[in-house]
Protein backbone atom coordinates (compact mmCIF):
# COMPACT_ATOMS: atom_id res chain seq x y z
CA UNK A 1 0.00 0.00 0.00
CA UNK A 2 1.44 3.50 -0.80
CA UNK A 3 -0.53 6.63 0.08
CA UNK A 4 0.14 10.03 -0.19
CA UNK A 5 -0.86 13.03 1.49
CA UNK A 6 -0.55 16.68 -0.64
CA UNK A 7 -1.42 19.83 0.38
CA UNK A 8 -1.66 22.73 -1.61
CA UNK A 9 -2.03 26.44 -0.84
CA UNK A 10 -5.11 28.02 -3.02
CA UNK A 11 -5.32 31.35 -4.30
CA UNK A 12 -7.93 32.94 -1.79
CA UNK A 13 -9.95 34.77 -5.12
CA UNK A 14 -9.66 30.95 -7.06
CA UNK A 15 -11.23 29.07 -4.23
CA UNK A 16 -14.35 28.49 -6.16
CA UNK A 17 -12.57 27.65 -9.12
CA UNK A 18 -10.13 25.55 -7.92
CA UNK A 19 -12.56 23.51 -6.24
CA UNK A 20 -14.78 23.09 -9.24
CA UNK A 21 -11.69 22.18 -11.52
CA UNK A 22 -10.99 20.10 -8.90
CA UNK A 23 -13.90 17.46 -8.80
CA UNK A 24 -13.68 15.85 -12.05
CA UNK A 25 -10.13 15.00 -11.24
CA UNK A 26 -10.75 13.20 -8.28
CA UNK A 27 -14.11 11.71 -9.97
CA UNK A 28 -11.53 10.12 -12.89
CA UNK A 29 -8.91 9.22 -10.13
CA UNK A 30 -11.36 7.08 -7.61
CA UNK A 31 -12.51 4.96 -10.49
CA UNK A 32 -8.56 3.94 -11.49
CA UNK A 33 -7.56 0.45 -10.74
CA UNK A 34 -5.69 0.03 -7.71
CA UNK A 35 -7.27 3.27 -6.37
CA UNK A 36 -8.11 2.40 -2.65
CA UNK A 37 -8.78 6.09 -1.51
CA UNK A 38 -9.03 9.45 -3.11
CA UNK A 39 -10.61 12.20 -0.70
CA UNK A 40 -10.44 16.05 -0.97
CA UNK A 41 -10.26 18.49 1.71
CA UNK A 42 -10.12 21.97 2.00
CA UNK A 43 -9.61 24.20 4.67
CA UNK A 44 -11.12 27.86 4.23
CA UNK A 45 -9.29 29.32 6.89
CA UNK A 46 -5.91 28.29 5.59
CA UNK A 47 -6.92 28.11 1.97
CA UNK A 48 -5.31 24.67 2.00
CA UNK A 49 -6.65 21.95 -0.35
CA UNK A 50 -5.64 18.58 1.35
CA UNK A 51 -5.89 15.19 -1.22
CA UNK A 52 -5.30 11.97 0.77
CA UNK A 53 -4.72 8.97 -1.75
CA UNK A 54 -4.33 5.27 -1.31
CA UNK A 55 -2.91 2.87 -3.90
CA UNK A 56 -3.08 -0.82 -3.69
CA UNK A 57 0.83 -0.43 -4.70
CA UNK A 58 3.76 0.96 -6.37
CA UNK A 59 2.53 0.41 -9.43
CA UNK A 60 -0.89 2.08 -9.08
CA UNK A 61 0.74 4.99 -8.41
CA UNK A 62 2.67 5.53 -10.65
CA UNK A 63 0.16 4.59 -13.59
CA UNK A 64 -2.17 7.15 -11.97
CA UNK A 65 0.54 9.98 -13.08
CA UNK A 66 0.96 8.94 -16.53
CA UNK A 67 -3.23 8.90 -17.55
CA UNK A 68 -3.73 11.90 -19.46
CA UNK A 69 -6.32 13.49 -17.68
CA UNK A 70 -3.52 13.85 -14.76
CA UNK A 71 -1.14 15.31 -16.78
CA UNK A 72 -3.62 17.83 -18.65
CA UNK A 73 -6.37 18.37 -15.54
CA UNK A 74 -3.65 18.39 -12.63
CA UNK A 75 -1.65 20.93 -14.53
CA UNK A 76 -4.68 23.50 -15.30
CA UNK A 77 -5.17 23.44 -11.54
CA UNK A 78 -1.38 24.66 -11.26
CA UNK A 79 -2.27 28.13 -11.98
CA UNK A 80 -4.68 28.34 -8.45
CA UNK A 81 -1.77 27.68 -6.43
CA UNK A 82 -0.35 29.91 -4.25
CA UNK A 83 2.40 28.87 -3.00
CA UNK A 84 4.91 24.68 -3.73
CA UNK A 85 2.61 21.96 -2.91
CA UNK A 86 3.62 19.80 0.03
CA UNK A 87 3.59 16.09 -0.66
CA UNK A 88 4.26 13.50 2.03
CA UNK A 89 4.51 9.93 0.88
CA UNK A 90 4.06 6.88 3.02
CA UNK A 91 4.73 3.22 2.20
CA UNK A 92 4.99 1.20 4.88
CA UNK A 93 1.63 1.15 7.88
CA UNK A 94 2.99 0.28 10.88
CA UNK A 95 -0.58 -1.91 11.99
Amino acid sequence: MVKFVAKFPIKPECVEEYIAGLRPCVEKTRREPGCLEYTAFFDRETNISTLMETFADEAAAKTHTEYDYFVRDFSALSKYYAGEPDVEKYSEPLF
